[in-house]
């Protein structure tokens, strides 16, 4: 299994992100992680860097930049409410889901 420390992403606690150059590789990577240690995570190709990061399956909530508001963009209203969740009881901070104006996906704002 081949994975390398992004220099560019980074996690919740400032620490590279362990990257990997194709999704077959991610997918062993995440393989390995539920047989070691338990934990079910998700690969997906981060838009920063353009490699492979795993997420934990519980917080995956799938998404892109969208180039119309330069804002993150959630494919389904479900995955926009459960991202704003997350940031709730992890930050505290109270966020609210809208349909993208330009039928990019969903946002979320403060206001």
């Amino acid at each position: 299994m081949f994975s390398t420390k992004s220099s560019t992403c980074v996690n919740s606690r400032g620490r590279p992100r362990r990257a990997y150059p194709d999704r077959a590789t991610a997918e062993d990577g995440a393989h390995y992680a539920l047989v070691a240690y338990g934990h079910r995570m998700v690969p997906y190709r981060c838009d920063m860097c353009g490699l492979w990061h795993l997420c934990p399956a519980d917080r995956h909530t799938p998404g892109h930049f969208c180039w119309a508001c330069s804002k993150q963009a959630y494919h389904s209203s479900n995955a926009a409410e459960l991202r704003a969740n997350i940031l709730r009881k992890e930050k505290g901070i109270q966020l609210r889901v809208y349909e993208c104006p330009y039928g990019e996906g969903w946002h979320l704002t403060k206001s």
